[in-house]
């Protein structure tokens, strides 16, 4: 037929009116009983027939009661099917036999019990977890179940279930939900009897890898539990719960340090200032984190001591509100006696190794939660205010088997900035030398050094000093208080809004300074001449990007100003006449062309000649300066600016003749200057300004190289090489 019958037990109570056997149905396959009977043989007497009248269907596993007696009022609850109405047991020793279309079923033998047999039991259960308890990992679950004898279950099923409890707010304010985001159910066995003696199962579990890791917090509580159920029947069905801790995926930390500064411009005044360091930003649970502070302006700062904080904020989002909550660990760190100025004081933080790493739960059922960790020191000082570091820290799971990576602290203080500016200085092809950057060129010098301002700031500056001015007649400063009106405008809005330009052309200016201005911070400050520039920032270069940017932008543009010299456009009040100053250029000898300065040099009669525009305090040509290179004797070193001729009487007669001769050629009033650089001539020689166009304008060069030739006549008798003494 396809299933096996076993008679389970034939319980009798002392009223003989009441009576039952159980039938389990151990096969595959349905039982159908439409024919059958139930034969009772006692030890003595004849056996005794009792056909089942009514046909009855016993599932695979079930179990059906057949009751028999005068009435069901008093039978056990439970699945019965009552068969007769009078009794049929005569008691133990009494054989039992079903027997269905005359071939018996199944048998058994009533035996005595005692009423410890008649109750059933509730097996104990326990579970031993394995595998990889992480989102995204399979859990295996080994369960050991014991009995004290042998028991008919109907399943043994295990389920896992993920549920979260989140609250935000406070008082009567406040709302909290619970929700069930995870349910996995397994079946262990199916309908089966249950040994005496213990009995192990394993199923196993896939985390989904969205799955949150098990969280116990204020506010938060995420929750996973494995329920074990066994169902018997006629009995109360034991359950069994366990909690399964989902643990935080591993991660590796990192090797990123960090340097803070407590001001970026530095220790300036007499106020406190700190420098912090940490070996990393992301530290994994139970390693050490190692960091460094260095305190600074000692002597007028009197510093009680650094409190340090681990401290991790979990905000939990629920629609549109949300809650902040906060743990702290804290730590104290003892400062020397007399700290010293600019030296590093270490200390190591470690962290427990259950640590609640830092973590970003995806949204479920419209509630998210972060996990979020940072550093906080805290540098408290006497008599001024404390100093804050709020330092982001991320936390990592760990590997326990794996010893953590101790890291040291990157230098900070004195030794940190040594090492910093002799990095910088490598970088940039600097030197480095008593504290400051030096560069040396043929066409300048660049020297970067920490200075302080007026009011006792620490900036840090470029000075730029060129080997031959620029003749722009360049002037900038920053642009405060009534500097902010006239000047130049650039072009550059960042540079102009702070600054004062002043000099001869402005787009001669804007050429030069493009590579320097272009792209301009607003916290850089220029101040600049034709001899020399200097850049400034607020700080004292303690950190690489600031001093890095500043050496890069004063190298490039020393390095490119002997290019943007030689193409730099003539003035535009001059620029018509340009072709005559190559005239010019091409005449002397050597001759070499400023077109910045609008000033060619070059040698005629074996000495050193240079003709250049002068300019007017407007910055307006107003006419030629001449210079013939001598050493004139210092008796004969005067200034002369026209009158009477007389006033050249120191000189000798030779040389009055031929200054007399000079100036007679001169249209409106000219200055005659000899130093001990040589003889200067300037004259307002207006012809010589005038268009190239002009019909004058090809005989100008020649008047202007044969004044120069008689500027060379003239040395001799001023230099002492001439004369009756001679």
């Amino acid at each position: 037929m396809g299933a096996r019958l076993r008679i389970e037990q034939i319980e009798i109570s002392r009223n003989p009116d009441r009576e039952w056997l159980e039938l389990r149905n151990r096969g595959d396959r349905p039982f159908i009983a439409r024919d059958c009977s139930i034969v009772v043989e006692p030890p003595q007497g004849r056996p005794r027939h009792t056909r089942i009248g009514d046909p009855f269907v016993l599932e695979p596993g079930r179990t059906l009661r057949l009751v028999s007696g005068k009435g069901d009022a008093d039978a056990p609850v439970g699945r019965h099917y009552l068969f007769s109405r009078e009794a049929l047991f005569s008691g133990v020793g009494d054989v039992v036999r079903l027997m269905h279309r005359q071939r018996e079923v199944c048998s058994t033998t009533v035996q005595p019990r005692s009423k410890r047999q008649w109750i059933k039991h509730r097996p104990k259960v326990s579970v031993q977890l394995s595998g990889d308890r992480k989102p995204g990992g399979q859990i295996d679950a080994d369960i050991s179940v014991e009995t004290k004898r042998a028991v008919w279950v109907n399943s043994v099923s295990a389920e896992l279930r993920g549920s979260y409890f989140a609250r935000v707010g406070a008082g009567r304010s406040s709302h909290s939900k619970r929700y069930e985001f995870l349910r996995l159910h397994a079946d262990v066995c199916g309908a089966s009897e249950l040994p005496e003696g213990l009995t192990q199962q394993r199923v196993q579990f896939c985390v989904p890898d969205e799955a949150p890791p098990s969280i116990n917090a204020s506010g938060l509580q995420v929750t996973y539990t494995l329920q074990i159920h066994i169902d018997i029947p006629w009995w109360p069905d034991r359950y069994a719960l366990f909690d399964v801790p989902i643990e935080f995926p591993l991660d590796h930390a990192s090797r990123d340090p960090v340097v803070l500064v407590s001001d970026e411009k530095g220790p300036y005044g007499k106020g406190p200032y700190a420098e912090l360091s940490l070996a990393r930003t992301e530290i994994s649970t139970g390693s050490s984190l190692a960091g460094a502070i260095a305190l600074y302006n000692v002597e007028n700062v009197r510093y009680r001591q650094v409190a340090l904080a681990l401290q991790r904020r979990h905000r939990v989002v629920m629609g549109h509100r949300d809650s902040d909550y906060f743990q702290r660990i804290d730590y104290t760190l003892s400062l020397p006696t007399e700290p010293i100025e600019g030296d590093a004081i270490p200390f190591s933080l470690t962290l427990p190794s259950r640590l609640a790493p830092t973590y970003r739960a995806a949204s479920m059922h419209d509630t998210q939660w972060f996990l979020d960790w940072s550093l906080i020191v805290r540098v408290e000082t006497a008599w001024w205010r404390d100093l804050r570091f709020d330092i982001p820290l991320k936390v990592v799971c760990g590997d326990e088997q794996r010893p953590p990576e101790q890291l040291a602290a990157p230098s900070i203080g004195s030794k940190r900035l040594a090492e910093l500016w002799a990095s910088v200085a490598e970088r940039q092809r600097l030197q480095l030398q008593d504290g400051h950057l030096e560069l040396e060129t043929d066409h300048g010098t660049l020297t970067v050094q920490r200075q302080r301002d007026d009011e006792d700031h620490l900036l840090l500056t470029a000075e730029l000093r060129l080997a031959q001015p620029l003749g722009l007649g360049l002037d900038v400063q920053e642009a405060h208080g009534l500097r902010r009106f006239g000047g130049h405008d650039l072009g550059v809005p960042s540079f102009d809004r702070r600054h004062l330009v002043r000099g001869h052309d402005a787009e001669q200016i804007l050429y030069l300074l493009a590579p320097l201005i272009s792209d301009w911070p607003e916290r850089y400050r220029l101040n600049a001449s034709d001899e020399a520039l200097r850049l400034s920032i607020p700080g004292g270069g303690y950190q690489r990007g600031p001093l890095e940017a500043l050496c890069q932008r004063a190298r490039t543009w020393l390095e490119r100003i002997p290019e943007q010299r030689r193409s730099v456009p003539f003035p535009k009040a001059l620029r018509d006449r340009a072709g005559w100053w190559h005239q010019l250029e091409g005449r002397l000898g050597s001759g070499k062309l400023d077109r910045g300065a609008v000033c060619v040099s070059g040698r005629q009669g074996g000495r050193e000649v240079s003709l250049a525009v002068s300019w007017s305090e407007s910055g307006k040509p107003r006419g030629l300066r001449l210079t013939v290179q001598g050493q004139p004797l210092e008796d004969y070193q005067l200034s002369f600016e026209g009158g009477s001729l007389g006033r050249l009487s120191r000189l000798p007669g030779a040389a009055r003749e031929r200054i007399a001769r000079l100036l007679a050629g001169l249209c409106g009033p000219a200055r005659l200057l000899i130093d001990s650089r040589g003889v200067h001539l300037y004259h307002p020689d207006e012809p010589e300004l005038e268009a190239a166009g002009h019909a004058r304008g090809e005989g100008s060069c020649e008047r202007a190289l044969d004044r120069c030739a008689a500027l060379g006549e003239l040395l001799p008798f001023l230099e002492g090489q001439s004369g009756p003494y001679r």
